[in-house]
């Protein structure tokens, strides 16, 4: 499942910020999933898209820093081989 952060706040009955996701749709994303790159039998496909299915590939790093300011839990590379992970390491 991937999910999009649409805001953070306070919730009255704890002392914690939450934070309020509404699901992504492959169209949210102009940028194919690795795993759609991947040809593979059919058989492993569920595999492929367990594996690959969160790892988006983007144009440069620029993309790649705008999308995830706004998604959680994915992970994006860039053409140039450079990786930004759901933490924003990279």
């Amino acid at each position: 499942t991937r999910w999009a952060m649409v805001g953070q706040g306070r919730d009255s009955s704890a002392a914690s910020d939450v934070y309020k996701r509404q699901i992504l749709t492959d169209e949210s994303l102009p940028w194919p999933t690795i795993a759609h790159l991947v040809q593979c039998d059919p058989t492993i496909r569920p595999l492929v898209d367990r594996v690959l299915g969160d790892i988006y590939l983007v144009d440069d790093f620029s993309d790649a820093l705008s999308a995830s300011a706004r998604t959680v839990d994915l992970r994006f590379i860039t053409r140039q081989g450079e990786i930004l992970e759901p933490d924003g390491s990279v």
